[in-house]
């Protein structure tokens, strides 16, 4: 299985009680913007946290792939 570490780019700066929903990420504010910094996530991990963003109503901005891990 490959995991995989995110930025990810929305659109606001989330607030302190929304930014809790989301421990696993490094949340970095900036300009109108939150950018969340993932650990490495598989497929369904990185599904669940877009799919928390999405329940939040915040707006997806731009998403990157910043490394990937093949377990041996």
């Amino acid at each position: 299985m490959i995991s995989s570490s995110y930025r990810i780019v929305v659109d606001g700066e989330l607030d302190a009680v929304t930014a809790a929903g989301f421990p696993e990420a490094a949340l970095v504010p900036a300009d109108g913007r939150t950018t969340l910094y993932t650990p490495s996530l598989d497929q369904a991990g990185l599904c669940g946290l877009l799919d928390r963003l999405r329940n939040v109503g915040v707006d997806l901005v731009a998403l990157e792939r910043l490394e990937s891990i093949s377990p041996a």
